[in-house]
This record gives structure tokens, C-alpha cells and sequence, in this order.
């Protein structure tokens, strides 16, 4: 026997063993009538202490005790029958959310995401996880029915939200999957019911393009109409709303006039859903939306422009670099910055020459239409402004614009 197995024994030997044979050797008095118990009979008697006569029940098997009066107590799910699992599974979500939230990294988020007064985040709350471990989550818990996907939308917490978006990405895959037509249809009428809970720049760019993107590129000319619609931009003279009992048809909502001057997340929802749509090589959409949002005055708005022309260019940059120097007066600054992020220094130089120019009257692309004709695509506010200003400081002519050396 090797030395560190009897080193090993030492503890059962001097805990379990002596005591036991010590117990089993006890006898009542000495006398010469009582002899001594052999070996063999001494370790019988010490393995009776382990065989209990009744065995012991880790369940009652009596009536549970009665439970106390509802008053003064928490209430329990035995107070009210469950009638579906929806809110076990809703708590056991979250509780795993909070295991992993991290109080330090939920500041760090707060002024991220810009959640101040006034701010595009204003009153958002964190738990402080990172996008990975949500996503790790989304992973365990696949099949989630609706009911519990619309609480998560519903909650304050961002990472909440930012679940139940991947949720319905994951159902939308799915669907594509098994080839149901039917039930892509309802997740994406789900998603466009839900977007007032897509409230920040993350929880659309994570989901949008997975979703209506990914379905309006299923069958591109009937569907188009969708992106227009969520925009808040007029569609070109092709494009138009189907009825109510066609395959191609979503309810979404319609803004009046005073939400439509504050609306944000629709139209990025619907410039950033069409990625799914350049990944097919349709480019048209991507950069009639560009137009007709080029006189947006959000930022969010114009580096979401920005990013999807880019993302064109990548698979005809011929074309959408002309039509990137044609539009370049009209467009913001970060719009032209994060469009021109991957070109050279010589057709940065184009750009950015263009940009400093007049307007043209003429536009490269079947521009956006009314019953008027071609629509003039207005300049950002901003820009507008600073225009305005150089034109009454030099008496009513537009003062010429300083070129910075390159």
C-alpha cells in the first residue's frame, strides 16, 4: 500500500472506525459469566449503528401545514393558480441578468449612452453587462413565448430590452429556417408593433436589419414600401402601400405632425435595415432613403446615413461615390466623415471640394417624387443656419467657405 494512501486512512481510522468497534465492544457489567465478544462478532455488532431499523423520509408524506393568512405575509404562487409558466420563466431571466450586471460598468453605460436630461437616452437604466453575456443568455433560452418577450420590452432596464430584441432575432432565423412565410410575416408585425421599446442607437442596430431588413429583402419590389413608411420619407413613384389582406402588408403606425418633428428610432430603423438589403447587392433604397433623410437634424441620423452609404460603396463604389459627390452639399458633416471613412486621400479631396460648393440642381439617382415632380432634397439645419449667418454678415452674398490644407 503506497505511504500517501495510509496517510489517507489515518482520519477514517481515528473517526469512524475505533469509535465504532469501541461502540460495539461495550457490555453492560464484568462478569465471569459475560466473556468476551470474538473479533468477528464485535465487527457485526459495529456495523448495526449504520442500518437504521425505519428508514428515514426526506418528504413528508402527511398534509402540507396549512398556509397562514394572506394579510402581513409575501405573497406566494400557491395563493393563485399559474396559468401558464410565462412568469417563472420571466424571474428566472432576470434573476440570471442581475448575476451578471456590474454596478461600476452600469455608470460607465449611463453617460455612454447619453441618459441626462435632455439627452436621446434620458431616463434608461443598466445593470451594467456586457452585449457577450447577453447574448450568451439569449442562447439558453430560445423558446420564450411572446408573453415574455413583451414584459422584457416593457421593462426600464436596457439590457432587458436588448434580450427580448434578440429573442425575436433568433424567432425571425428561425422562421427563415423552416421556410414559414407566414410566421416571418408575424415577427416582423410584432417587431414594428414594438418599436417604442426600440429606443437607443444599440437596440436598433442590433435587430433591425435581422428582421425588416431581412424580410423586405425576401421579396424586395412588394415590401419596399415598409422602409419609406418608417422613415417618414416619401416613396418613389414604384412604391406603394399594399392593401390590407396582401402578403406584403404591416400594420405600422402613423405619426401626426408633432411626433413625427421628434421621431428618431423609426427612421434609423429603416436606413439601417437596409444592410440585409446592399448584402444582396440592392442599392437603390439605400441611397433614396440617404436623400430624402439628408435633411434630418440628429446626428444619430446622419451617422446611420453615413455607415450604410459606406457600406454600399463597398459593392459598387463607382457608382456610389458619384452620387456620394453629387449629394455632398447636402449632407452633414459626419455623414460625409463616416462615408468617407475607408476612401483615399484623393477621393476624400473630391468629396470634401464638393461639399463646399453650391448644391447642384440636378440629382444622379431617380430622386424622390411628388405629384409636383423631382423634390428637392433640403440641407440640414445646421449647415442652413451657418449658410444664413455667412450670408448676412457679408451683405447678402454667400461669403466664401475657407478650404483647410489636406
Amino acid at each position: 500500500m503506497p505511504l500517501s494512501n495510509r496517510f489517507r486512512a489515518i482520519p477514517f481510522v481515528c473517526t469512524v472506525f475505533i469509535p465504532t468497534v469501541a461502540r460495539g465492544l461495550r457490555f453492560p457489567s464484568v462478569t465471569p459469566s459475560n466473556r468476551l465478544p470474538s473479533l468477528s462478532s464485535a465487527f457485526s455488532t459495529a456495523a448495526a449503528p449504520f442500518r437504521p431499523s425505519t428508514p428515514r423520509l426526506l418528504i413528508s408524506s402527511s398534509a402540507p401545514r396549512p398556509l397562514p393568512p394572506k394579510e402581513g405575509r409575501r405573497k406566494t404562487a400557491n395563493d393563485t393558480p399559474m396559468e401558464s409558466d410565462d412568469s417563472p420563466m420571466l424571474s428566472l431571466i432576470s434573476s440570471e441578468l442581475r448575476k451578471l450586471g456590474s454596478k461600476a460598468y452600469a455608470a460607465k453605460l449611463l453617460r455612454f449612452f447619453q441618459t441626462s436630461a435632455g439627452s436621446y437616452g434620458e431616463g434608461d437604466q443598466f445593470l451594467g453587462i456586457r452585449v457577450p453575456d447577453i447574448r450568451s443568455i439569449s442562447k439558453r433560452f430560445r423558446a420564450v413565448p411572446y408573453d415574455v418577450v413583451t414584459q422584457l420590452l416593457s421593462s426600464p432596464l436596457h439590457e432587458e430590452r436588448l434580450l427580448a430584441l434578440l429573442f425575436v432575432v433568433d424567432r425571425f432565423a428561425a422562421a427563415g429556417k423552416a421556410q414559414d412565410p407566414q410566421l416571418q410575416r408575424d415577427v416582423v408585425q410584432f417587431y414594428v408593433r414594438s418599436l417604442p421599446a426600440v429606443n437607443n442607437w444599440d437596440l436598433v442596430d442590433v435587430s433591425c436589419h435581422h428582421v425588416v431588413g431581412a424580410w423586405v429583402a425576401g421579396h424586395h419590389p412588394s415590401r419596399r414600401w415598409l422602409l419609406y413608411h418608417l422613415a417618414h420619407v416619401p416613396p418613389p413613384p414604384d412604391v406603394a402601400a399594399p392593401d390590407a389582406g396582401h402578403d406584403a402588408y404591416i400594420e405600422a403606425p402613423v405619426l401626426d405632425a408633432e411626433s413625427l418633428a421628434h421621431s428618431l428610432w423609426s427612421p434609423r430603423v429603416a436606413i439601417v435595415s437596409t444592410l440585409a438589403l446592399i448584402r444582396e447587392g440592392l442599392l437603390d433604397d439605400t441611397l433614396l432613403l440617404a436623400e430624402g433623410l439628408a435633411g434630418h437634424d440628429h446626428h444619430l441620423i446622419h451617422k446611420a446615413v453615413g455607415w450604410t452609404v459606406r457600406e454600399a460603396m463597398k459593392r459598387d463604389k463607382r457608382r456610389v461615390l458619384a452620387w456620394l459627390v453629387l449629394w455632398a452639399p447636402r449632407l452633414a458633416r459626419v455623414t460625409l466623415s463616416y462615408a468617407t471613412e475607408k476612401l483615399t486621400p484623393t477621393e476624400k479631396k473630391r468629396v470634401m471640394r464638393s461639399a463646399a460648393a453650391d448644391p447642384p440642381a440636378t440629382t444622379l439617382t431617380s430622386s424622390v417624387r411628388d405629384a409636383s415632380g423631382p423634390a428637392e432634397p433640403t440641407v440640414p439645419q445646421s449647415r442652413q443656419r451657418r449658410r444664413d449667418a455667412n450670408t448676412s454678415e457679408s451683405g447678402g452674398a454667400t461669403a466664401p467657405r475657407k478650404r483647410s490644407k489636406q
